[in-house]
């Protein structure tokens, strides 16, 4: 049994080891500098590509396990039904590249050709204000979100390039390297844990417990000499009686010492008071009104007290009981050694099979200190891989966080253009030959070139956005997806394949293997910070009860009942020791405290010595104001005023201190009178435990050592069951280890493939963007370009253009004309009718005039000699004239179209 109890608490402290992680670094932030709804939206993205189903429906992970080879797998249909949405996906993306670089060249072509928008209009369209506007406000909203998604780009770059530099630690590189010195910093820990347990644990429910209790044993046995008074009463209360007699000696060396200088300072006081009582009557022979002499002497006399000499003396005597108490704690300890020395010899036996058990236990801890060292020394060469990783990784992050730079500056170089288009769309004049050089028609050159380099960039920019996701969504599908929000329950899929494929209940369970064991359930127990024995279900592994079963312990502990026993007799109370209570007992009870009191409660003087001084300073004074004056008289009342003075001061305010100090003193005396009854008592219990003890010595040893054998018992299978309890529940907590794992997942997964994915999620939402931004700008750029604006005139006659007594009603243009008017021939207007009556002077006859043209009223109007007008009518108040535009010179001409 206790080969299996070493074996078990080695295999304990192995799975903490094994199984056991120390404490890592704190949880990574999944929203580094607000990322996290990017994030989100790629994961919901990706989502919906995957279809519903898991992969290992479609392909067989165990086999793949068990072969470590993918190639393995016969039958791929089935994965590439699961990836039809990354296939589609990619397909679009390959569709993409191909097109847009020949849609470009189609454009190209076109607008050389003056279609696509390439053909200028200088004239507006009655729609074109709306169209204007319209397109404007949409192609500044879509180039907004496309400006949301390379700010994002950028950031996604930034934590990448972050992530692979590893600074401060705080990288994917530095997270691994924090869970592996994690780990090894807990494998010592659990090792230097495990030590201390197995140098207390088992030796301290067995050999020192039991060993301890031996001691005590004799000690209880000797001091339990009556059941009424607790294990040191009777020797402690000698000690207070010895403690109270030296206080009592103390009070009464200080009553001597306070009685003699009282009765010297009271003689020194009174002598004084003499000397000035005669100075005054000599000096007030002729009279002073108000001197009394009997004033001037003292009433307490301390001289007549005694100074309890003689009860000093005996209180001094009885000093000596320190002695008999020694001689009484040797013949305790003697008693205690002899039932002590018995009491071991029965108890050798199990102290020796302690002995064989702290041993085993010992060889067993220095072969699991071996094992730790073994296991350890791999660690260093695991530390130099990630040192050259890291290395690695922050040499070539470089130049993929500068290739990353030039690809979202080039997203951002197509959303700046658009941006200055419109900016200059809605700012600048209209195009001219007089506007300045910030007019919409630069605007539309900017917006050309943005769609311009959007033919050339989108599918080289595709290409960099397709293949990040071939890489990336994969990932976070197949992988990621399952370890985040740090979910166990959601790697429930995959237990089956690494179960079987690991084969891990062969390599854990050699005894059986649960039947619910699974990885996910260990995940979620560790992350409830359960125990290692709860987690993995040691329970079928190794048996507590067997293992802890003490009825060994048990038979070699009832054996002490058995004992037989001599111890002498003991003296507890001497004859020598109680004379000397009774002395001390005595010695107070022959005071007369009374005596003391009334003579403390008497005044120091007859008068109080301010007011004597006050009187004698007045007689000096009646004197001094008489016209016959004797200065001598004045001075020698002064000089007693100030005697009467200074003896207050520094004569009767100390002897008034020290009466006070002598009443205390004498009241603390007259306390201890009391302790007569306490010290009778002390000597009968102390009489009677003798007695006892030495009548029934044996029978209460014997009884005392069943009560520790029962004792022994109880708190060995208490201490049993509390660690059964504590390897059960709370030894090598797990909750580090399911820290680990989505510690190392998260250093992946949230610091490496949440930014990849990040950026190609981003530039596939630009290009997204990008093609109807292109569409947009280029309606936009029709617009920006035309020179004039809309006027309605000329579109909308009304009545002052063409009433009158004689209304014209003859068109201003043919019906042939599709420009302007009427583009098929109506009842109103029949084909072939044309306007005779309008027409250029300088063109032939019957054929339709040309629509109005400013730049024709431009050619006149500095012409000496305009064109004439039409002067069938009286149009004059009907065509005011028209207003210049640029502040020049009136013109007196106008024409109607």
């Amino acid at each position: 049994m206790t080969v299996q109890y070493t074996l078990f608490v080695i295999f304990i402290t192995l799975l903490s080891i094994k199984y056991g992680f120390g404490q890592t670094q704190s949880k990574i932030d999944e929203n580094q500098m607000g990322m996290s709804v990017l994030y989100d939206m790629v994961n919901i993205f990706l989502g919906d590509v995957v279809h519903t189903a898991e992969s290992t429906s479609y392909i067989n992970l165990t086999v793949i396990i068990e072969d470590k080879d993918i190639s393995s797998i016969k039958d791929w249909k089935p994965l590439l039904k699961y990836l039809i949405g990354f296939s589609v996906c990619v397909a679009i993306g390959i569709v993409f590249i191909v097109v847009m670089p020949i849609s470009g060249l189609i454009f190209c072509f076109c607008r050389c050709c003056g279609r696509c928008g390439g053909k200028q209009k200088s004239n507006e369209s009655k729609q074109s204000k709306c169209k204007r506007r319209a397109f404007c406000s949409i192609l500044l909203i879509l180039n907004t979100v496309a400006l949301a998604g390379v700010i994002c780009a950028f950031v996604c770059n930034s934590l990448l390039y972050k992530s692979l530099q590893n600074e401060d630690g705080q990288g994917s590189i530095g997270h691994i390297t924090g869970a592996f010195k994690g780990l090894e910093r807990f494998i010592n820990d659990s090792v230097s844990v495990s030590k201390k347990k197995q140098k207390k644990t088992p030796n301290s429910l067995y050999e020192h417990y039991v060993t301890s209790k031996f001691d005590e044993t004799s000690q209880h046995i000797v001091k339990r000499v009556n059941g009424k008074y607790s294990r040191t009463t009777l020797i402690l209360n000698i000690k207070f009686i010895g403690s109270k007699a030296n206080e009592t000696r103390d009070k009464l060396e200080d009553v001597k010492m306070l009685l003699t200088n009282l009765s010297m300072e009271g003689t020194e006081l009174s002598n004084n008071l003499t000397d000035i009582r005669d100075q005054i009557a000599s000096a007030c022979a002729s009279g002073c009104s108000g001197f009394n002499a009997s004033q001037y002497q003292t009433q307490a006399n301390f001289s007549s007290l005694g100074l309890l000499t003689e009860e000093a003396n005996k209180v001094q005597k009885s000093l000596d009981m320190s002695i008999y108490i020694s001689e009484a704690k040797k013949q305790l300890d003697s008693a205690k050694a002899d039932a002590y020395n018995q009491v071991k010899k029965t108890s050798e036996e199990a102290a020796d099979a302690i002995t064989k058990v702290k041993k085993s236990i010992d060889d067993g801890m220095n072969e699991l200190i071996t094992e730790k060292d073994k296991l350890l020394k791999y660690v260093p060469s695991y530390y130099d891989t990630l040192n050259d990783v890291d290395k690695y990784a922050r040499d070539y992050s470089r130049y993929a966080y500068y290739a990353g730079i030039g690809i979202c500056c080039a997203y951002l170089l197509i959303v700046a253009l658009y941006y200055f288009g419109i900016l200059f769309g809605l700012c600048g004049e209209r195009p001219g030959d007089d506007a300045p050089c910030c007019n919409t028609g630069t605007g539309s050159n900017f917006l050309m070139a943005g769609v311009g380099f959007t033919f050339i960039f989108s599918w080289i920019l595709m290409i960099v956005c397709t293949v990040l996701f071939a890489v990336g969504g994969p990932v976070y599908t197949e992988g990621c997806k399952y370890f985040e929000n740090h979910q166990p329950s959601r790697l429930k899929i995959f237990d089956d394949s690494l179960v079987n494929g690991l084969k891990l209940k062969e390599k854990i369970y050699t005894k059986g293997a649960p039947p619910n064991f699974s990885i996910a359930n260990i995940l979620e127990q560790c992350q409830k910070n359960e125990a290692i024995y709860k987690a993995l279900q040691l329970d079928y592994l190794v048996d507590l009860d067997s293992i802890t079963n003490i009825t060994v312990f048990k038979n070699e502990i009832d054996k002490l009942k058995e004992l037989s026993l001599n111890i002498q007799n003991i003296t507890i109370i001497s004859p020598a020791l109680k004379n000397d209570l009774r002395n001390f007992t005595s010695a107070l009870t022959t005071v007369n405290f009374n005596q003391y009191f009334d003579e403390l409660e008497k005044n120091m003087t007859a008068a109080l010595l301010p007011e004597l001084a006050a009187a004698v300073q007045g007689f000096a004074t009646q004197e001094n104001q008489k016209p016959s004056r004797n200065l001598t008289k004045i001075v020698i009342l002064n000089t007693c005023a100030e005697r009467l003075r200074l003896l207050d001061n520094s004569t009767l305010a100390p002897m008034k201190i020290k009466a006070s100090n002598l009443s205390d003193t004498l009241h603390g005396l007259q306390t201890k009178t009391t302790l007569k009854t306490h010290v009778d008592d002390l000597i009968g219990n102390l009489t009677a435990a003798q007695n006892n003890f030495n009548a029934n010595k044996t029978r209460l040893i014997m009884a005392k050592i069943a009560d520790l054998s029962n004792a022994i018992l109880t708190e060995i299978s208490d201490n049993i069951d509390e660690v059964k309890k504590e390897i059960r529940e709370n030894m090598a907590r797990c909750e580090p280890l399911s820290s680990a794992v989505y510690m190392l997942t998260d250093s992946i997964c949230v610091l490496a493939i949440n930014p990849l994915n990040g950026m190609w999620f981003s530039f596939g939402w630009c290009l997204v963007f990008f093609v109807p931004c292109l569409i947009f700008a280029v309606l936009l750029t029709g617009q920006y370009r035309r020179e004039h604006r809309y006027e309605k005139e000329f579109d909308d006659p009304n009545f002052l253009m063409y009433g009158g007594p004689s209304q014209d009603t003859i068109p201003l243009t043919s019906v042939d004309q599709t420009d302007r008017g009427h583009s098929s021939p109506s009842p109103r207007y029949p084909a072939g009718m044309s306007n005779a009556g309008y027409h250029h002077e300088y063109k032939r006859e019957n054929l339709s005039p040309p629509p109005y043209d400013d730049r024709m009223h431009r050619m006149h109007r500095d012409d000496a000699n305009p064109p004439p007008k039409y002067r069938a009518h009286d149009l004059s108040t009907a065509y005011p004239p028209m207003e210049p535009r640029d502040g020049s010179r009136a013109k007196n001409y106008s024409y109607p179209y």
